[in-house]
């Protein structure tokens, strides 16, 4: 099942996606840069609140990375 992102989220990974090449951004501008650092921290943020255990997307997002 797809993982569904708050809109905020959403627009950023929008942005940098484009620029993934395996798990690393290339020939990104420094807006796709910027709009993956917020992503991690959004994504380092969720993950005190919740445990990897308890959640079936946190394997996408160490991945993106």
């Amino acid at each position: 099942m797809p993982v569904k992102y708050p809109e905020e989220i959403q627009k950023l990974i929008d942005i940098f996606e484009p620029f993934m090449v395996g798990c690393h951004l290339e020939n990104a501008p420094k807006e796709a840069i910027e709009a993956a650092e917020k992503f991690k921290k959004w994504a380092w943020k969720r993950e005190w609140k919740m445990s990897s255990h308890q959640s079936g997307d946190w394997w996408y997002f160490y991945t993106q990375f």
